[in-house]
Order: structure tokens, then sequence, then C-alpha cells
């Protein structure tokens, strides 16, 4: 028997929500700027139709994000309206079917007492909580952004499997495995590739202003930091899991719930930053005020001479630094990127709700590890050969090879951990889901009917296989 297996039996229609929900977010992206810790030319709907740069005013992201929130709520409105229109046909059809079937027992002498189902009741204490879960999770996507896009490689994304993988024992009672803790026990690997990338970067200060290496302090307190984050994000998503399956909330009510709260907060942000600049020290270090407020006003003034005012966010340069074509570019921005936010979070709930939380990581990796060859591509065939720092900088290679690395490791370990790539070697597939199914039937019909439902099982597949080339065949036929 071969050491590795891989097995695509476990592979059934619901994991289509994860290739659909790695497609929107190539597309949200896209939309808002795909790049490589803003260092290799990036690729956003603007230099998709022109070699321009966009300008600042694009930049502004707490605006984008407002749209992008109030998508959501549009969405996840009509499709709760859909679902009950849905539930609500169900019903009809099944009462008129039960009507027809208590006529034909009219002269029936037996009367049978049906019971009403209870409807469910949410108290405030449960709905509030509820609340607080989807604050945390608004409030978490804009620190994480915030975190990956300012403190670059201290991103330790890969030890949220072993969060994971604790929450979905305590909270869902779903039990870990020999291969999977040896998939998290690798993990080792990631995270030793991941602090070799940290490292260089000490090496590398005179091509990109990294804060921790400025300021070294931030380093440890980084990692802590987001390590707690990362912490808080597997708990919010096994919650997510735990109110759909056990209390039955929907997909789109917890959409809409996220769409409002998402909404108010960037509204509110937006607006506070609009009258409200951004105090900045006069001195030519990058300070925290950079990374955040990146927006800028410049103005004509005969007294003071040229200055220049930083936002983090302001209404009124967003909406008034556009040219006609940058209008449009910006329109197409925002309404891409804002569907396709929408059905990215739609996606990953779908996948929380009918595989797992654990699911949720053959997103991410996959999606790191393609961006990034797509960029160098992409930077390949451009003409800006000033901007392409893979092939000038030898340490920028060696971090962007060992980041890769990094990310294609983690791809393999969510395969393990999950059970499409198997383990056979000590002992390691004999918790896998049909090792358990194949003992299950053993134990049940015993070796000789064990065999006969196993080949007949095999006889079934095999008539399916010729069904499906006799069809194809007579189609091919039919085409010429």
């Amino acid at each position: 028997m071969a050491l590795f297996t891989l097995n695509c039996r476990n592979l059934n229609r619901y994991y289509k929500y994860t290739l659909y929900a790695s497609f929107f977010l190539f597309i949200n992206n896209i939309c808002f700027g795909l790049n490589y810790n803003n260092i290799l030319k990036e690729i956003n709907i603007k230099n998709i139709f022109t070699s321009d740069e966009e300008p600042k005013g694009f930049r502004q992201f707490y605006i984008r994000q407002i749209f992008c929130y109030l998508a959501t709520i549009i969405f996840s409105f009509l499709f709760y309206k859909i679902e009950n229109y849905k539930k609500r046909e169900a019903f009809i059809n099944s009462k008129n079917e039960n009507e027809e079937h208590n006529k034909e027992k009219q002269n029936s002498q037996i009367e049978l007492i049906y019971q009403q189902s209870v409807s469910i009741y949410y108290s405030n204490t449960f709905f509030l909580k509820l609340l607080l879960i989807i604050i945390l999770w608004v409030l978490l996507d804009l620190v994480i952004e915030k975190f990956r896009n300012i403190l670059i490689h201290l991103d330790f994304w890969m030890l949220e499997l072993i969060f994971l993988s604790i929450f979905s024992k305590t909270i869902l009672n779903i039990n870990i495995y020999s291969h999977q803790i040896v998939a998290m026990i690798l993990t080792v690997f990631p995270l030793l590739l991941k602090i070799a990338t940290i490292i260089l970067s000490f090496f590398d200060k005179n091509y990109l202003e990294i804060p921790y290496v400025e300021n070294v302090w931030l380093l440890p307190v980084g990692i802590i930091i987001y390590s707690f984050l990362i912490l808080l994000k597997a708990y919010l998503k096994t919650k997510i899991k735990w109110y759909m399956d056990i209390k039955y909330i929907s997909s789109h009510k917890l959409l809409f719930l996220y769409g409002i709260i998402g909404t108010l907060l960037y509204l509110n942000i937006c607006t506070i930053s609009t009258f409200n600049e951004c105090k900045k020290e006069d001195n030519s270090s990058k300070n925290i005020v950079d990374y955040f407020c990146e927006i800028q006003e410049k103005k004509n003034d005969t007294k003071n001479g040229n200055t220049t005012k930083y936002y983090l966010a302001n209404y009124k340069i967003y909406f008034t630094s556009f040219t006609d074509t940058d209008a449009l570019n910006e329109i197409l921005a925002v309404s891409l990127g804002a569907v396709s936010f929408f059905f990215y979070k739609y996606f990953r709930l779908m996948i929380i709700k009918n595989l797992s939380p654990i699911h949720l990581m053959l997103i991410i990796p996959p999606f790191f590890l393609i961006k990034k060859i797509i960029l160098i591509t992409y930077a390949s065939f451009s003409e800006d050969k000033d901007k392409i720092k893979f092939y000038s900088l030898e340490i920028f290679r060696v971090k962007f090879i060992l980041d890769s690395t990094d990310d294609f490791f983690c791809i393999i370990l969510n395969l393990i951990y999950l059970e499409i790539l198997e383990l056979n070697f000590c002992n390691l597939n004999y918790n896998l889901k049909k090792a358990i199914i194949d003992r299950g039937l053993l134990d049940s019909y015993g070796d000789d009917e064990y065999n006969l439902f196993i080949e007949d099982d095999q006889k079934q597949v095999e008539n399916i296989n010729e069904d499906i080339n006799n069809n194809t065949g007579n189609e091919l036929t039919y085409q010429k």
C-alpha cells in the first residue's frame, strides 16, 4: 500500500462552496487591489484597463466597506425572502397533500392526534449574545485586515487549524483523531518558515519599511496580538456553526445582522474621520499615522504655503477627487467588489453550515499561493521593470520562496486533517471516516456478507461507469 493516498471520495457536493468562496475572494481582491505586502505591482480595476496608477481617492478603504456592507444587507434580505417563499410553498403543498390524505380516511374510526411543533423562543439575552458575536465578527475582519497590511509576516494564521480543532472539540463535541493530531503537530514546519521570513526582514530594511524592524518591541507584541486575534476568530467561526446547527439561525439572518452592524460601524468611522484630521508629526521617519491615515488633502495657503492634511477617511475627498474615467472605474470596482464581498461571506457560511469551520482552511492557503504566482507573472510582463523586486533583490526572492513554501505546506496539512490526503502508515489511517464505516459494515454483516457487499458495491460502480461511457459515446456520435 502507498504511504500517501489522495482520496477524492471524501469530496462531497458541498466542497463546491470552497471553490465558489475562493472565486469571489479573488474578484473582491482584484476590484480593490490584489497585492503582495504592497511590494509587487498591484492588480486592480484601474490598471487592468490603463497603465496609470490608482489615485489616492481610490484608496478609501473605509468608505468602500460601507458599500460592501450595504450590499450584504440588500442581498441577504432578498435571499431571506426567497427562502421564506420556498418554505411557504412547500408548506402549502404539504398541507394540500395532508388534506387529500385525510379525505381518504374519513371512514376510519381511529382519530389521530398530532401535536404541533412549538416555535423556538429566543430570549433577549440570547439575542444580545448573538449581537455581540456579530459585532465581534465585524471588528475582527477590520482589525485582522489592517494588521496584515501593517505588520507583515507576523500573521501566524496557520495556528488557526489548532484553535479550530480545540473549539470544535469543546463546543461542537467533535472527536480529534491521530492523523489530525499529526497534522496539528506538523504545523511547526510552516511556523519555522514564517519565523525565517521574519528574520530575513531585518536584513531587508533598506528595501522595505517594516514597523517591527525599526521598533523591535513590536515583534513579540505583534505576534501575541495576532495569535489572540486568530484565537478569537476560531472561536467565532465555531460559535457561528453552533448557532446555525443548534439554534437554527439561518445564514441569511446572520448576514443581515452582519451587514447592518458593519454599515453602522464604517459610517461612524468615516463621518468622524471626515471632520477630524490626523495629527502628524513633522519628521522624515514613518509613524503610526502614516500606516492608517493615508488619505491626503493638499492645499495652497498664501500664509503657510503648501499644506497637507491627513485623514483616515474623508467623504469630501472621495466624492470630489475623480475624473470622469476615474469615477467610472470606481463605480465598477465598488459594484463588483460589493457583490463579490457578499457572496464570499455567504459561501463561507455555507461551508460552516454544511461542512465545518475547519473546512474554511481550504480557502486561505491556496488563495495566498495562487495570488503570489499571479502577481509574479503579472509583474514579469509589465513595463515597470523597476518595480519587480523579485528579480532585483536576493533577500526578497528568498522571502518570497519561503512564504510560498509555507502556503504549500499548509495546504498539505489541511488535506491530511480533512482526510483528503490519507497517511497509510503507523496506523494513522485507522480512524479515517472510510475505515470506521468499513469496520461498522464488517461488524454488522460478518466477513462473508461484507465481501459480498463490497463486490456488489464494486459492480454497481462498474455498471454506472459503463452507462456513463455508453451515454457519452452516444452523445458524441449524435454530435458528429
